[in-house]
């Protein structure tokens, strides 16, 4: 069957060609120099994925059957006497239990070959006892654990109206994909430098796939005709002097193309003279933003440049005439306005640019952006309280910081201290936690939590797969508060005091005057009401100038 793919995309009707580039880097993901086509191998390699996760998982008829049928000694085995599927799906059994975590709820899973602790820790000890039996009898336990093991045991939390719930660590929302266990599991591979350049929003396909051939060196120059055991009087039609036609002399190294990039060589300022196609990308590209007009302009310049030489070539070849410069700048000339005409820039490009742009009769284009809008701190309810934390991480230092304020917008109190913690959805979630033991030794009761973290907001709210985050929430009983989601522009406060923490000792704030003055006027700024302004995006039009 793939041999029906490799032939639907590189013969032409019914006549046999030749197949330039190999079906395994065809098959390569656009990043990685191919095009994104999807082996059958690969397909079924994700496909018995999502078979063993439905058999992990253990919800349908058919799962619960396999896993008694293959149970011995409490966990699944593999024998050579057990099914052609059952021995094609075993492997993959056993790296989704390592790729996947159970959150807990009730705790009825095996507390030994389970994964709920982000790795499994034993699975040859008896795997009858559960969770829910191991947390209460973990001095018995103890020997036959590591530190890490009994401590992390030690602080497990379960919920007796939750189940377990088993969620796949590579996603985001933690449900299992057959293209991301494909992508988790694929052999590394090199990303070269270009791929993302060809294939982007501002290039269209057609030149996209013309780049990708002559990067893989896959156009039928004369030297690469005569490597396939062709051999004939081949010249090259881009000089007098018949030099064999290989790819760097044609779009580089003969009098013809040496023109063509002299020429728009000059327009953009490129003084470098490339001799292969790597040196032309860097030459080219090394300096340039595909988010502004300039940018996308020179690509599109260097790209056309080859493809204009390439059509040239085959129209003296075959057509019998003159290669003709004037005729190929014609051509890159009208194939950049046409790209300038549909795309559309994100950033702004400074005078030179402009020049650059006049001389192509190009028009520059300015930026439409989409209105914004003017947030406003709100304040609490009469008689009750809000606690405003955030998290930072820099230069991997991480801190957090949080302020209660009552319904007149007043400071109750506040902090900032150093987090131990790598990750910044993890140092969100440490400063509620510390924001919320500092406001019950305050004695404060009646408060809502805000913050400008999602991935907090959804573990504190329940509606989070992440098991980390999960867990912190409900050590520390996180989820019976209430938790609102607010923008970064309207939660200032928290975010110096979380930025100050990276110069200063570990501090609690009783009092107005003893925080810093940046602090203090934004306090007094949230208090009156005073607007925060949050930028648009830009949008999908423009408008020229």
């Amino acid at each position: 069957m793939e041999a029906m793919f490799r032939n639907f995309l590189w013969q032409q009707k019914d006549q046999n060609r030749y197949h330039w580039v190999n079906w395994d880097k065809i098959c390569m993901p656009l990043d990685c120099g191919g095009l994104g086509i999807r082996s059958l191998s690969d397909t079924i390699f994700g496909l018995h994925g999502k078979l063993a996760w439905n058999i992990i998982q253990n919800k349908s008829m058919r799962s619960q059957w396999m896993n008694k049928k293959h149970l011995r000694g409490g966990q699944l085995t593999c024998t050579k006497l057990d099914s052609k599927l059952w021995r094609s799906l075993f492997p993959h059994i056993e790296r989704l239990q390592e790729q996947a975590v159970w959150i807990l709820g009730r705790g009825d899973i095996s507390f030994w070959t389970a994964n709920w602790n982000g790795k499994i820790i034993d699975p040859y000890t008896n795997p009858h006892i559960k969770v829910c039996d191991a947390i209460h009898d973990l001095d018995n336990l103890s020997t036959c654990l590591t530190a890490d093991q009994l401590n992390k045991a030690k602080k497990i939390v379960l919920e007796e109206n939750q189940d377990d719930t088993l969620v796949y660590n590579s996603s985001p929302s933690g449900n299992f994909s057959v293209k991301s266990y494909i992508h988790d599991n694929m052999i590394t591979r090199s990303h070269p430098y270009w791929a993302n350049l060809i294939w982007n929003r501002t290039i269209p396909a057609r030149l996209g796939a013309f780049m990708w051939k002559i990067m893989n060196r896959a156009i039928a120059v004369d030297e690469r005709i005569g490597r396939k055991g062709i051999h004939g009087p081949f010249k090259c039609n881009c000089c007098k002097t018949g030099n064999l036609e290989t790819i760097n002399h044609l779009f580089f190294l003969s009098d013809f193309a040496k023109q063509i990039w002299h020429h728009f060589g000059g327009i953009f300022g490129i003084t470098s003279v490339a001799h292969s196609l790597p040196q032309l990308f860097h030459i080219w590209t090394k300096n340039i933003s595909l988010r502004s007009q300039l940018g996308y302009t020179t690509l599109g310049t260097m790209m056309y440049s080859l493809w204009g030489i390439w059509k040239e070539r085959c129209r003296a070849r075959f057509e019998d005439i003159d290669m003709n410069i004037q005729r190929v700048i014609k051509f890159i000339n009208s194939n950049i306005q046409d790209i300038n005409l549909i795309t559309y820039p994100k950033r702004q490009i400074d005078s030179w640019g402009k020049n650059e742009l006049d001389r192509l009769n190009i028009q520059v284009k300015s930026l439409v952006v989409k209105r914004g809008s003017w947030l406003q701190w709100e304040k609490p309810p009469p008689g009750s309280y809000k606690l405003s934390t955030d998290g930072a991480i820099k230069n991997g230092i991480a801190t957090i910081g949080g302020i209660i304020r009552d319904d007149m917008g007043d400071m109750i109190g506040a902090f900032w201290q150093k987090s131990e913690h790598t990750s910044i959805d993890a140092t969100e979630m440490d400063a509620v936690i510390h924001g919320v033991k500092l406001c019950s030794r305050l004695g404060i009761g009646m408060y809502r939590i805000e913050t400008d973290s999602m991935a907090v907001f959804k573990a504190v709210d329940g509606s989070s797969r992440n098991p980390a985050l999960i867990y912190m929430a409900r050590k520390h009983g996180l989820r019976s508060r209430g938790i609102d989601h607010i923008h970064r522009e309207i939660n200032g406060v928290a975010d110096l005091l979380a930025k100050a923490a990276r110069s200063n000792e570990d501090k609690i704030f009783e009092l107005n005057n003893q925080l810093p003055n940046n602090v203090r006027k934004t306090i007094y700024f949230d208090k009156i009401g005073l607007k925060n302004y949050r930028k648009g995006k830009y949008n999908s039009r423009c408008v020229t100038v």
